[in-house]
């Protein structure tokens, strides 16, 4: 069997192409995880503020006092 150049070329053409989507997949994945990263941020400085939040008034609760 022997590979001609048009074959040549259409297999570049799929390797390509694979590369391509490859490439956009691990793209995706990046953005994905990204966008998952900044909302587990988000939901840590939350969870932090509501517990300074609760400190702050049970210290102004003992001061009261």
């Amino acid at each position: 069997m022997t590979v001609t150049d048009k074959d040549a070329k259409q297999l570049q053409k799929m390797f390509e192409k694979l590369e391509n989507q490859s490439k956009k997949g691990k793209e995706n994945q990046l953005k994905k995880f990204k966008k998952r990263e900044k909302e587990a941020r988000k939901a840590l400085e939350k969870v932090a503020r509501e517990a300074s939040n609760e400190e702050k008034k049970k210290l102004d609760k003992s001061k009261k006092k």
